[in-house]
């Protein structure tokens, strides 16, 4: 679990957060995620590590894509718990990947490159 970093975008800077700050800290403000101290973020890159997942996590994801925010890297697969519904987590997760969106993406360079350019 977790042995090697994710991938990194040679110009891109990141920062690691935990599903208590996604779920807590990050707020949307014009299609960017942001802190109380003011850092900005343009991207949520979900790495090859998050196969599982809570249903609490995986429903503010869909917050977040349904505010815009660019969604790249790996798709959770299972329930990271035994207390939710699988099938409700199933519909969930393929109304974020599968539904044509632009803004979520498990093609990491593309999405990168294609959405940041600076306007």
């Amino acid at each position: 679990y977790f042995n090697e970093l994710p991938i990194h975008i040679k110009g891109y800077n990141y920062d690691f957060v935990n599903s208590s700050i996604l779920l807590n800290v990050l707020k949307v403000e014009n299609g960017i995620l942001t802190t109380q101290t003011g850092m900005k973020y343009r991207v949520l890159y979900l790495d090859k590590n998050v196969k599982r997942m809570s249903m609490e996590v995986l429903k503010r994801i869909e917050e977040l894509a349904n505010a815009g925010i660019l969604i790249c890297g790996a798709k959770p697969e299972h329930l990271a718990n035994l207390q939710a519904d699988e099938a409700e987590f199933k519909q969930i997760v393929n109304k974020i990947w599968n539904s044509g969106r632009k803004n979520v993406s498990t093609d990491i360079p593309h999405s990168l490159y294609h959405t940041l350019k600076e306007p």
